[in-house]
Protein backbone atom coordinates (compact mmCIF):
# COMPACT_ATOMS: atom_id res chain seq x y z
CA UNK A 1 0.00 0.00 0.00
CA UNK A 2 1.42 3.59 -0.72
CA UNK A 3 1.46 5.58 2.27
CA UNK A 4 1.99 9.25 2.57
CA UNK A 5 2.66 10.30 6.20
CA UNK A 6 3.14 13.76 6.93
CA UNK A 7 3.41 16.00 10.18
CA UNK A 8 2.43 19.79 8.89
CA UNK A 9 1.52 19.16 5.30
CA UNK A 10 -2.37 20.19 5.69
CA UNK A 11 -3.09 20.05 2.39
CA UNK A 12 -2.81 16.17 2.01
CA UNK A 13 -5.94 16.59 4.31
CA UNK A 14 -8.17 16.90 1.23
CA UNK A 15 -6.76 14.17 -0.61
CA UNK A 16 -9.59 11.71 0.14
CA UNK A 17 -11.76 14.19 -1.71
CA UNK A 18 -10.00 14.15 -4.56
CA UNK A 19 -8.52 10.02 -4.60
CA UNK A 20 -10.93 6.61 -4.08
CA UNK A 21 -9.19 4.72 -1.66
CA UNK A 22 -7.23 7.91 -0.08
CA UNK A 23 -8.12 7.85 3.62
CA UNK A 24 -7.27 10.80 6.20
CA UNK A 25 -6.37 10.12 10.18
CA UNK A 26 -4.46 10.86 13.18
CA UNK A 27 -2.93 9.68 16.85
CA UNK A 28 -5.25 11.53 18.83
CA UNK A 29 -2.94 13.39 21.84
CA UNK A 30 -4.00 15.84 24.53
CA UNK A 31 -2.09 18.60 26.31
CA UNK A 32 -1.38 17.92 30.02
CA UNK A 33 0.19 21.05 31.47
CA UNK A 34 3.54 21.42 29.47
CA UNK A 35 3.53 18.11 28.24
CA UNK A 36 2.04 15.64 25.76
CA UNK A 37 -0.02 12.73 26.18
CA UNK A 38 -0.76 10.60 23.30
CA UNK A 39 -3.94 8.94 23.52
CA UNK A 40 -3.31 5.99 21.58
CA UNK A 41 -6.36 5.93 19.66
CA UNK A 42 -6.27 6.45 15.79
CA UNK A 43 -9.15 9.09 14.45
CA UNK A 44 -10.30 9.70 11.40
CA UNK A 45 -9.84 13.43 9.83
CA UNK A 46 -7.12 15.79 10.42
CA UNK A 47 -5.49 16.37 14.20
CA UNK A 48 -7.47 19.82 15.11
CA UNK A 49 -4.37 21.21 16.37
CA UNK A 50 -0.48 20.95 15.91
CA UNK A 51 2.17 19.81 18.72
CA UNK A 52 5.15 20.41 16.86
CA UNK A 53 7.38 22.06 20.14
CA UNK A 54 5.91 18.91 22.14
CA UNK A 55 7.02 16.56 19.96
CA UNK A 56 10.57 18.67 19.09
CA UNK A 57 10.52 18.25 23.35
CA UNK A 58 10.16 14.46 23.33
CA UNK A 59 12.02 14.14 20.37
CA UNK A 60 15.39 15.56 22.38
CA UNK A 61 15.99 19.06 20.91
CA UNK A 62 17.83 20.48 22.65
CA UNK A 63 15.29 23.06 25.36
CA UNK A 64 17.05 25.99 24.43
CA UNK A 65 16.16 25.49 20.58
CA UNK A 66 12.67 24.73 21.89
CA UNK A 67 12.46 27.94 24.03
CA UNK A 68 13.83 30.17 20.96
CA UNK A 69 11.23 28.19 18.98
CA UNK A 70 8.31 29.17 21.30
CA UNK A 71 9.53 32.89 21.69
CA UNK A 72 9.31 33.43 17.56
CA UNK A 73 5.84 31.27 17.50
CA UNK A 74 4.52 33.83 20.14
CA UNK A 75 6.28 36.90 17.93
CA UNK A 76 4.22 35.46 15.13
CA UNK A 77 1.23 34.87 16.37
CA UNK A 78 1.66 38.71 18.10
CA UNK A 79 2.48 40.40 14.88
CA UNK A 80 0.49 42.44 12.81
CA UNK A 81 0.05 40.20 9.89
CA UNK A 82 -1.16 37.13 11.93
CA UNK A 83 -3.99 39.20 14.00
CA UNK A 84 -4.92 40.16 10.02
CA UNK A 85 -4.54 36.49 9.29
CA UNK A 86 -7.07 35.25 11.80
CA UNK A 87 -9.91 37.98 10.62
CA UNK A 88 -9.48 36.52 7.27
CA UNK A 89 -9.42 33.45 5.47
CA UNK A 90 -4.93 31.90 4.96
CA UNK A 91 -4.15 31.42 1.73
CA UNK A 92 -3.64 27.62 0.45
CA UNK A 93 -0.45 26.74 1.18
CA UNK A 94 1.94 25.60 -2.21
CA UNK A 95 -0.08 22.76 -3.29
CA UNK A 96 1.88 19.46 -3.83
CA UNK A 97 -0.93 17.55 -5.43
CA UNK A 98 -1.92 20.77 -8.05
CA UNK A 99 -0.76 18.87 -11.05
CA UNK A 100 -3.66 16.64 -11.19
CA UNK A 101 -1.68 13.19 -12.16
CA UNK A 102 1.31 13.57 -9.30
CA UNK A 103 -0.45 11.01 -7.27
CA UNK A 104 -0.84 8.64 -10.03
CA UNK A 105 2.88 9.35 -10.84
CA UNK A 106 4.11 8.74 -7.88
CA UNK A 107 2.29 5.20 -7.83
CA UNK A 108 3.86 4.84 -11.24
CA UNK A 109 7.54 5.58 -10.48
CA UNK A 110 6.88 3.29 -7.24
CA UNK A 111 6.29 0.36 -9.63
CA UNK A 112 8.58 0.93 -11.54
CA UNK A 113 10.64 0.69 -9.07
CA UNK A 114 9.62 -2.50 -7.69
CA UNK A 115 9.81 -3.84 -11.38
CA UNK A 116 13.78 -2.26 -11.14
CA UNK A 117 14.90 -3.42 -7.95
CA UNK A 118 13.13 -6.97 -8.68
CA UNK A 119 15.16 -6.76 -12.18
CA UNK A 120 18.50 -5.77 -10.13
CA UNK A 121 18.94 -8.19 -7.99
CA UNK A 122 17.95 -11.06 -10.55
CA UNK A 123 20.44 -13.31 -10.58
CA UNK A 124 19.90 -13.93 -14.35
CA UNK A 125 22.52 -16.79 -15.04
CA UNK A 126 21.67 -19.00 -12.07
CA UNK A 127 17.76 -19.09 -12.52
CA UNK A 128 16.38 -22.43 -13.55
CA UNK A 129 13.61 -22.37 -16.52
CA UNK A 130 10.81 -22.44 -14.09
CA UNK A 131 11.92 -19.63 -12.09
CA UNK A 132 12.68 -17.73 -14.62
CA UNK A 133 8.86 -18.19 -15.94
CA UNK A 134 7.47 -17.29 -12.89
CA UNK A 135 9.62 -14.07 -12.64
CA UNK A 136 8.30 -12.88 -15.58
CA UNK A 137 4.95 -13.50 -14.49
CA UNK A 138 5.58 -11.66 -11.40
CA UNK A 139 6.52 -8.38 -13.78
CA UNK A 140 4.19 -8.76 -15.97
CA UNK A 141 1.15 -8.61 -13.14
CA UNK A 142 3.26 -5.59 -11.49
CA UNK A 143 2.99 -3.70 -14.56
CA UNK A 144 -0.64 -4.95 -14.99
CA UNK A 145 -1.70 -3.41 -12.34
CA UNK A 146 -0.07 -0.44 -12.98
CA UNK A 147 -1.74 -0.19 -16.44
CA UNK A 148 -5.37 -1.07 -14.78
CA UNK A 149 -4.84 1.35 -12.13
CA UNK A 150 -4.87 4.32 -15.24
CA UNK A 151 -7.57 2.87 -16.85
CA UNK A 152 -9.57 3.23 -13.82
CA UNK A 153 -8.69 6.66 -13.15
CA UNK A 154 -9.40 7.68 -16.96
CA UNK A 155 -12.17 5.23 -17.76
Amino acid sequence: ALTLFATHYFELTSLPEHYQGAVNVHVEASDYGDNLVFLHRVTQGAASKSFGLQVAKLAGVPLTVIQMAQHKLNELEQSPTAKKAKAKPAPQQVGLFNEPMVVEKVVEKTRMSEVETKLRTLDVDNLTPRAALQCLYELQSLLMTQSDNKADKTG
